[in-house]
């Protein structure tokens, strides 16, 4: 799995307040879900990594509080965020 440094946004604490903020963090959340995943779908050593599965979990639950919140917000830019979502997982929104 690369590292890569990631933006101040995607290390904050908290949820964003801005629609901007919120949609921001929750593409580079999905984008982080989907290295997992291809790095838990590797190897079958790393099918069982216990303590990515968790971050797994716990990135999946932060996306799925965010756009929990950018559905309060903004209804326009949350329908168009999970149909980029599910077009990139193939139907998974959270």
């Amino acid at each position: 799995m690369n590292k890569v440094k990631r933006p101040p946004i995607a290390r904050s604490v908290g949820i964003p307040k801005t629609v901007h903020a919120k949609v921001r963090a929750i593409r580079l959340l999905t984008e982080e879900i989907n290295e997992i995943v291809v790095h838990l779908g590797t190897r079958a050593s790393h099918s069982r990594d216990t303590y990515t599965r968790i971050a797994l979990e716990h990135k999946v639950n932060q996306r799925g509080r965010l756009l929990n919140s950018l559905l309060e917000q903004d209804l326009a830019k949350h329908r168009a965020l999970v149909r980029e979502i599910k077009g990139e997982n193939g139907g998974n929104t959270h």
